[in-house]
């Protein structure tokens, strides 16, 4: 279902240099395809954590972005 989402609600841009990997225990996992990549997420990473608990449960509490395979 996240998948399905991510385009969204990353933009489109930044959705083609990084996607989500693994979701456990409250942490979500992302891959990236570069370190500019990585800094722009870590701005976003409030916004997209408001954005992403709506509807979920339970909550994702914490984003962990990688440099890793698209």
């Amino acid at each position: 279902r996240l998948q399905r989402r991510w385009q969204r609600l990353a933009g489109k841009e930044l959705a083609r240099h990084a996607r989500p990997v693994r979701l456990h225990r409250g942490t979500l996992y992302i891959h990236v395809d570069s370190p500019g990549v990585s800094f722009a997420l870590s701005l976003e990473k409030p916004r997209l954590l408001k954005q992403l608990n709506v509807g979920t449960q339970p909550p994702i509490e914490e984003i962990i972005v990688r440099a890793g395979e698209l």
